[in-house]
């Protein structure tokens, strides 16, 4: 894997932004306006980390609700089952990692 460095301001303004395309791990730049959602959904195979950069984010885990705030970090197996809500415009990183066994 060769060094690459890139800015978040570089990327779409897009819900959902790849950081690095086509590198493992994966690393998701998310944009969401109050109000936002993201549906539950899950990532076999995954460990994840989200990391809240500004704003305020309800982010449903499994039956579990924590709020997480700018510069909160939560991490939690792809295997569960993952809901979101912006309660502010909100930016977050996801760092979705390859399950190590």
């Amino acid at each position: 894997m060769n060094t690459t460095v890139t800015s978040l301001s570089d990327l779409p303004d897009e819900t959902h932004a790849p950081v690095f395309s086509e590198h493992e791990p994966k690393v998701i730049r998310l944009l969401l306006d109050a109000g936002d959602q993201i549906d539950p959904h899950d990532h076999p195979g995954r460990d994840i980390v989200l990391y809240a950069r500004s704003g305020e984010l309800d982010v449903h885990i499994s039956e579990d609700t924590h709020t997480l705030s700018a510069d909160d970090l939560i991490r939690f197996s792809g295997t569960e089952t993952i809901a979101i809500d912006a309660v502010t415009d909100a930016t977050a990183l996801v760092i979705l990692a390859a399950h190590a066994e």
